[in-house]
């Protein structure tokens, strides 16, 4: 049965299949729910200029995301870069703490004036070495004049030899102790200063009571020597350190990367004349350490970062 609305929709389109010039559009009726015909869609110009905006769109995200990356990776290179220079200087600042002997230590020997501690000869194993009454020391030093470093590293390098207190700032495990010379040789038992000796030992603990009354430490030898680019396959420029090797005879190690990316490291001996330094005093010698550190790996935006600093001798 037809309802009401349909045959008011009906009508327009009999009168249409009666007259093909009239074409009427159904009209709009309360109540009827449905249409006959749906509405157009969109044109092929419409589409072309949707697909072009969107394009655009894309573009603009594109290019702002590549302007967010570059600036994110050259601020993880920059803060990189100063961790890297933070970390040398820390290191520098340890080594050279420790290149000398402990003040309670010198308290035991009278010495009228100061005078520069030279380190031991790096080539001669430390217990062959007679006791002395001062250990420690920084120096300038040219592998060619050192035949266990020339087959490891070639130039000049900055020589350490640390003593470190124990068992308060020392490992305690194998390596040279520093112990005083009247704790291993009756002979200087009866001498009014306290000198120290070196010896070899597996543990470090077990120095004996008396080297624990007077004061024992741990001797450790340093070399750190500069790399410049290259163009191999390690062609980053390079700091680098050496260490005699733990076990077997003695001798040293190949030199292990310390810091990468250390463009220039330069070192320059400064004598400072004049009265308010006498000769035997401290502080009239000093080393000026200029170092740089680039980005790794290098980019454009970002300059080296440089560092210059003193070394009292």
């Amino acid at each position: 049965m037809l309802r009401h609305c349909d045959v008011v929709m009906l009508r327009p389109i009999i009168r249409a299949a009666r007259l093909p010039q009239y074409r009427a559009k159904p009209p709009k009726s309360a109540g009827c729910t449905h249409r006959l015909w749906h509405s157009a869609g969109f044109s092929v110009v419409q589409i072309m200029i949707a697909n072009t905006l969107a394009l655009i769109l894309l573009g603009v995200l594109a290019a702002a995301s590549g302007d967010v990356v570059s600036a994110v990776n050259v601020a993880k290179a920059e803060v990189d870069q100063r961790l890297r220079l933070r970390q040398v200087n820390r290191f520098l600042d340890n080594v050279i703490e420790a290149a000398r002997m402990p003040d309670e230590w010198q308290g035991f020997n009278r010495v009228e004036g100061a005078t520069r501690r030279f380190p031991s000869d790096p080539c001669v194993p430390p217990e062959t070495l007679s006791s002395q009454q001062v250990w420690g020391g920084i120096a300038l030093l040219d592998t060619v004049d050192a035949p266990c470093l020339s087959n490891r590293s070639s130039g000049v390098g900055l020589y350490i030899e640390r003593v470190l207190r124990c068992p308060r700032e020392c490992d305690t495990g194998k390596g040279y102790a520093l112990i005083p010379a009247r704790c291993v040789n009756r002979d200087v038992a009866d001498s009014d200063r306290v000198v120290w000796v070196a010896r070899w030992m597996d543990s470090l603990a077990e120095v004996g009571a008396c080297a624990q009354h007077l004061g024992w430490g741990r001797l450790e030898r340093l070399f750190m020597i500069h790399r410049k680019s290259t163009s191999g396959v390690e062609s980053a420029a390079t700091l680098r350190l050496q260490v005699p090797l733990s076990r077997g005879r003695y001798g040293w190690g190949s030199a292990e990367i310390l810091a990468i990316g250390v463009r220039e490291w330069e070192m320059t001996p400064i004598t400072i004349e004049g009265s308010d330094f006498p000769a035997n005093s401290l502080g009239r010698e000093m080393l000026q350490i200029t170092m740089s550190v680039s980005a790794d790996p290098p980019l454009d935006p970002i300059a080296a970062l440089s560092m210059t600093r003193l070394i009292l001798l």
